[in-house]
C-alpha cells in the first residue's frame, strides 16, 4: 500500500517588506533617518507548466490523488522557504530595500536651515501684513472722516454660536444605525476641544457628518480659548455653495459669515459700499470664514497686497482643511512648514479632515501633527457600519472602450434603478454622455455634471439629478470628479474610472450613503481605454499607484484587512505615491515645488523663499513664480 514519486520542478522566492507602511520616514540634524521594516518572505510560487512526475510507485489500490499533489506542493514550499532563508535571502533583501530606501530620497534631503529660514521669511510676511492692514484702516479713517469699527470678537459671541448649533442638533433624529455614529463621532469632536491648540487630523469615512462634526469643534475650541476666527478652507468651488449652507444653518449669527472666492459678486454701486467691502475683503474681518484652498495657498505665498494683508487673519484662529488630500503634491513641503509655522508661533489650530489622510508626516519636511492627533478613533462596529460599498475590481491592461462601457452602464441599469458614472476628464465624461444619449430608453433619465458647465446650469442640474433619485427613477449620471467632495447624493451604483486611491474612495461614499439601498451598494473600478490623460500627469502617476495597490490587495487581501477601501489600504497607496512622484519620469518629482528660472535654469519654490541661494536675485523671482504655478482649476 505505499506510494512515492520523485516531483521535478521551477519555482520562485520572493523576501522584501511586506507591509510597507510599517516604514518610518524622521528628519534629523542635517540627516532623514529611515527605519524600515524586519525583511519577511512576501512570495512562494511553483511554476506549474515546470511540475512534472519523474517517478512513481504506486498499486490500484493506493494511486497518487490530486490532494497527493496538493500536499506535495506545500510541503515544497516550505522546503523551498527554508533553503532560501538557509542561502541569505532576507539579507540580500535587506540590503537591496536598503539601496532602494536611499535612493527614493536622494534628490532630497532635510535641511535645518532651510526650516529655520523658511520659517524666518513667513515671519516677516506676518508683520509686513499686520503694518499694511494698519495702514490701509489708517488711510480709510483719514478719507472717510470715520473711525472704523474693529470686529474682534470675544468668547461669548462663540458661546452663543455653540448654543445655537446645540440646540439644533438636539433635534436630529438617530433613525438609523449610521446616524447614531454621526453623532457619535460629532460628541467626539465637541469632547477633543479640551485638548488645546495643535494640529489635528479627522480620518473618518464619507458621509459621517465632516462638516458639522468640525463646526461644532471650532466653535467650541473657539469659545474656550478665546480664538479671534474660524475659517473653513474648501477645496473646489463646486461644493462650496453646499457647505456653506450647512455652516450658515447652524450659526446664530449669519451676518458674521463672510466668503471669499471667485463665485461672489460685490455690489460696487456706492462709494461708501465700496470701501467698507475693500477693508472688509482685504482683511477678512468676519469672525467666520469659508474659503477655497486657492484663496488660502494665495495668502501664503503670493506677492499681491490683498493676500499679504489677509495672511495676518489666520493667527489666532481655527482653520479647517475640508478634503485635505487635494492638496497638490508639489507644494506639500511649502504648506507643511506654513502650518507648523501658524500652530507653533501664531497660536492657531490645523484640522485636516479627510476620509483617505495622505502622509504629510512621512516626507522630508513633514507637518508636526500631535503627539494625539486623531480626534475620533472608530471602534470596529462603527468601521463596519459604514461599510456601504462591495468594490469589484474590473482594471485589466488595455482596458474598456466606449462602446463597452456603454454596455456595461445599461446591463447594471437593468438590475438597479441608478447609475453614477464617474470620468477622469471632461472630455472623456462628454463622449460617454453623448453615446449613452443616442441609445437609451425614453424610460431612462440622463443627466451630465461638468466644470465645463456654468455654476448656476450646473446648480440646476444636481439639483434634477437629486429630484430623480429620490423619485426612484430609472437613471444615469455621468460626471467628472467634481461630485466626489461634499456632494449629498446616494446611488445604487458607482463606476469610477481608474484614479488615485483618494477619488476612488471619494466617488464611492456616493454609492449607498446612508444604506437606503440595503446593506451593501456597488461600486466599479475600470480603466478607460479612450481616455486620454496626456496632459494629466499627476492622474497617471495617480494610476499607476491605484493599480499596484489592487495587485497586491488581489494577492493578499489579508494584508489590508481585506478592506480595499480602509486605512491600511489608503496607506499603502499614499506611500507608493509619494515614491512614484519622486522617482517615476526620471525622478523629476518634488515636494519643494519645482520652477524653472529666467534663463531655464531648474530652482525650486522652498530654496527661492527659504535660503535664497541667489543672494538677493531669488526672492523677486519668487514673487513671480508663485503667481504664476499656484492651482487654479476649478478651485478659486
Amino acid at each position: 500500500t505505499r506510494k512515492s514519486f520523485v516531483i521535478s520542478y521551477d519555482g520562485t522566492v520572493k523576501a522584501g517588506i511586506k507591509d510597507l507602511t510599517k516604514a518610518e520616514v524622521i528628519p534629523s540634524e542635517g540627516n532623514v533617518v529611515i527605519k524600515l521594516p524586519e525583511m519577511e518572505i512576501t512570495d512562494i510560487t511553483i511554476d506549474n507548466d515546470s511540475f512534472k512526475i519523474m517517478d512513481e510507485s504506486n498499486n490500484i489500490f493506493n494511486s497518487i490523488s490530486i490532494g497527493d499533489l496538493n500536499d506535495a506542493q506545500k510541503e515544497l514550499k516550505k522546503k523551498m522557504k527554508e533553503r532560501a532563508v538557509e542561502k541569505g535571502v532576507l539579507d540580500i533583501a535587506k540590503n537591496m530595500s536598503g539601496k532602494h530606501a536611499r535612493n527614493t530620497f536622494k534628490p532630497e534631503t532635510y535641511n535645518a536651515r532651510v526650516e529655520q529660514q523658511y520659517y524666518w521669511g513667513m515671519l516677516i510676511r506676518m508683520i509686513t501684513s499686520v503694518v499694511m492692514y494698519g495702514d490701509r484702516t489708517d488711510t480709510r479713517e483719514f478719507m472717510w472722516g470715520e473711525i472704523h469699527k474693529s470686529t474682534i470678537v470675544k468668547k461669548e459671541f462663540w458661546t452663543k454660536q455653540l448654543n445655537f448649533m446645540e440646540s439644533k442638533l438636539g433635534n436630529i433624529q438617530d433613525d438609523s444605525e449610521i446616524a447614531s455614529y454621526r453623532r457619535q463621532i460629532s460628541e467626539s469632536c465637541k469632547a477633543f476641544a479640551d485638548g488645546g491648540d495643535g494640529i489635528y487630523k479627522l480620518s473618518v469615512p464619507t458621509g459621517s457628518g465632516k462638516t458639522l462634526s468640525t463646526l461644532r469643534y471650532a466653535y467650541t475650541l473657539a469659545a474656550k480659548l478665546g480664538k479671534r476666527k474660524v475659517i473653513f478652507v474648501v477645496p473646489l468651488l463646486s461644493v462650496i455653495e453646499q457647505n456653506a449652507k450647512v455652516i450658515k444653518d447652524y450659526t446664530k449669527n449669519v451676518e458674521a459669515i463672510g466668503e471669499y472666492h471667485s463665485g461672489l459678486i460685490q455690489d460696487k454701486d456706492k462709494k461708501e459700499e465700496i470701501s467698507d467691502a475693500q477693508i472688509t475683503s482685504d482683511y477678512w474681518n468676519e469672525p467666520i470664514i469659508i474659503t477655497t484652498m486657492y484663496q488660502i495657498l494665495m495668502n501664503m505665498f503670493t506677492d499681491k497686497t490683498t493676500y499679504v494683508t489677509r495672511f495676518s487673519a489666520l493667527a489666532d484662529s481655527v482653520l479647517v482643511f475640508d478634503e485635505a488630500q487635494n492638496l497638490p503634491m508639489r507644494d506639500i513641503h511649502l504648506f507643511n512648514m506654513v502650518v507648523n509655522f501658524l500652530q507653533k508661533f501664531c497660536r492657531t489650530t490645523i484640522v485636516l479632515c479627510s476620509a483617505t489622510q495622505p502622509c504629510l508626516e512621512n516626507v522630508i519636511y513633514p507637518i508636526d501633527f500631535e503627539k494625539m492627533p486623531d480626534m475620533v478613533s472608530l471602534n470596529a462596529h462603527q468601521i463596519e457600519a459604514f461599510k456601504r460599498v462591495a468594490v469589484h475590481n474590473l482594471v485589466t491592461p488595455c482596458g474598456m472602450k466606449n462602446y463597452e462601457i456603454v454596455n456595461f452602464t445599461f446591463d447594471r441599469l437593468e438590475k438597479k434603478k441608478s447609475v453614477l458614472l464617474i470620468c477622469n476628464t471632461k472630455q472623456q465624461a462628454h463622449d460617454l454622455y453623448e453615446s449613452l444619449k443616442a441609445q437609451k430608453d425614453d424610460e431612462i433619465q440622463l443627466f451630465h455634471l461638468s466644470t465645463a458647465m456654468c455654476a448656476q446650469n450646473r446648480q440646476d442640474v444636481l439639483q434634477e439629478t437629486c429630484e430623480c433619485l429620490d423619485s426612484k427613477r430609472k437613471m444615469i449620471c455621468v460626471a467628472t470628479q467634481l461630485v466626489e467632495a461634499g456632494i449629498d447624493f446616494s446611488f445604487e451604483v458607482v463606476i469610477r474610472s481608474l484614479a488615485g486611491m483618494d477619488s476612488i474612495v471619494q466617488a464611492f461614499g456616493r454609492c449607498n450613503r446612508s444604506c437606503e439601498y440595503g446593506k451593501m451598494g456597488e461600486g466599479y473600478i475600470i480603466r478607460m481605454q479612450e481616455e486620454n490623460l496626456t496632459m494629466l500627469g499627476d492622474i497617471k502617476e495617480s494610476q499607476i499607484s491605484t493599480a499596484s495597490l489592487l495587485e497586491a490587495f488581489q494577492i493578499a487581501p489579508k494584508d489590508f484587512d481585506h478592506d480595499l477601501l480602509g486605512e491600511k489600504a489608503i496607506r499603502y497607496y499614499y506611500m507608493k505615491l509619494f515614491n512614484e512622484y519622486m522617482n517615476g519620469s526620471g525622478g523629476k518629482g518634488s515636494f519643494d515645488h519645482r520652477v524653472l528660472k529666467d534663463g531655464g535654469e531648474e530652482d525650486t519654490l522652498l530654496n527661492l523663499l527659504s535660503v535664497n541661494n541667489d543672494k538677493g536675485t531669488a526672492h523677486a523671482k519668487a514673487k513671480t513664480l508663485v503667481w504664476a504655478v499656484l492651482p487654479r482649476e476649478a478651485s478659486f
